[in-house]
């Protein structure tokens, strides 16, 4: 499926190829192919289970991508004696 990046990037003149695995974390095929300059993964990474072995699994010298701030499950990380990495700052304040 082709996505407004992709179409922009063809139209520019690169070859571009979009992953067909309906599930990333059971095929990872797409980021272990050869011969890709860069590998792009946007709002993806937050919808998998574990996005590790497909991360690790990425052969292009590049890796653009990029994850929602606030993710649906961060709040369950995050209690009242716990300070997490976003509540480092208000922490210090107290």
């Amino acid at each position: 499926m082709m996505n407004p990046l992709s179409k922009a990037m063809s139209k520019a003149g690169y070859d571009v190829s979009n992953a067909t695995s309906p599930d990333l974390d059971v095929d990872i095929t797409c980021a272990k192919q050869d011969g890709f300059d860069a590998f792009t993964s946007f709002e993806v990474f937050d919808h998998m289970v574990n996005p590790m072995p497909l991360l690790a699994s990425i052969k292009a010298p590049v890796l653009s991508a990029s994850v929602p701030l606030s993710l649906w499950f961060a709040k369950a990380y995050r209690g009242n004696t716990r300070v997490g990495f976003c509540d480092t700052e208000l922490a210090e304040r107290s």
